[in-house]
This record gives structure tokens, sequence and C-alpha cells, in this order.
């Protein structure tokens, strides 16, 4: 468990740097955050943009995904797929 914290903590601190760098600070990667598990009284634009309107830099564009059932079929299709390689 150690070794995974450790290695863990390294890699976040590697991509902080990588997407850090002014050649790819603006940049989609750079500037995009994935959350997930959101409460359904926070799933509309002006909630969220309330919530994380805090973070440096503000916040340009959000969008919710409201196909989860088939972003997950694909999803596990794609996980078979790699199982069955």
């Amino acid at each position: 468990m150690y070794n995974i914290r450790k290695e863990m903590a390294h890699f976040i601190v590697t991509r902080q740097k990588y997407l850090m760098d002014p050649a790819r600070a603006g940049s989609v990667q750079a500037n995009t955050v994935l959350i997930t598990g959101i409460p359904a009284k926070y799933l509309t634009p002006a909630a969220l943009r309330k919530t994380f309107d805090q973070l440096p830099g503000g916040v340009k564009q959000i969008w919710i995904n409201r196909f989860v059932c088939w972003f997950l079929s694909h999803s596990m299709t794609a996980d078979n797929i790699t199982t069955e390689i």
C-alpha cells in the first residue's frame, strides 16, 4: 500500500508539472476536470458554477452528462474487449 501511495503522489506531481508547462498550459487536458458522484441538488449549471467558481481561474464551461446508461454500456463493452485481449 505504501508503494501505491508513493507512486501516485509522484505521478500527481509529475503530471501537474507537465500540464503547467507553458507549452501545454492552454491545452484541454490542462484545463478540464471530471467530477463524478454529484448530488442531485447540484446538477444544474448554476449550482455547479456557484460551487466551483471559487477555483483559481474560475469556471469557463460546464457540461452535465445526462446519458449515463449509454456511457456505462460502452464502458462495459470496452472492459469486456480489454479482458479478452
